[in-house]
């Protein structure tokens, strides 16, 4: 699902069939990652949510991001679910089931639920939350990270320039007194 700068992602689950399901699985692992692969802590510092199916009960069983996500959420201070929740792009709701282990082996059955995705928020600056540093501040960061790479690069070429240069100047002196 595509959340970017500005936006959040919530998802809840329900099973289409009410109550115990004999022989089959009755909870659900939720895990949110972000672009890179990594997990994005829910509300409540978890990595993964795990939700009941067999409830009798009309419960909301779902979860969300703690914040829309910003590339200022990656700063050192945040806090860890916050920190998650940095960087915009495609991100990945991972399901997995867990059968009872009193069930017998292959006693697994299909099981219908409905999973809803929500994106809440615009894409772009939300101007309404400060998450510690301003747009402008968060660009001349990545700014300067990005001049000082290119400044890494050209220097790396320099240097390699200057020892194959050398390189090539000691052969040449080292031929010259033979």
């Amino acid at each position: 699902m595509d959340v970017n700068e500005g936006q959040r992602l919530s998802w809840s689950i329900s099973p289409l069939d009410a109550g115990e399901v004999e022989g089959t699985w009755d909870e659900v692992e939720v895990m949110m990652l972000n672009p890179l692969g990594q997990e994005v802590y829910d509300p409540d510092e978890n990595a993964s949510t795990t939700v009941n199916l067999d409830s009798s009960t009309d419960d909301y069983r779902g979860s969300a991001m703690p914040t829309p996500v910003t590339l200022g959420n990656q700063r050192t201070d945040a806090d860890k679910e916050q920190a998650s929740n940095w960087l915009g792009g495609t991100h990945t709701l991972q399901l997995s089931t867990k059968a009872d282990p009193e069930d017998e082996p292959n006693t697994a059955k299909p099981r219908r639920v409905v999973l809803t995705l929500a994106v809440d928020g615009t894409a772009g600056e939300n101007a309404d939350v400060d998450y510690g540093k301003t747009r402008a501040e968060q660009e001349q960061a990545v700014s300067r990270a990005t001049w000082l790479r290119r400044g890494l690069f050209v220097g790396a070429g320099v240097l390699g320039l200057v020892a194959v240069g050398s390189g090539i100047a000691a052969i040449t002196a080292l031929r010259r007194r033979s």
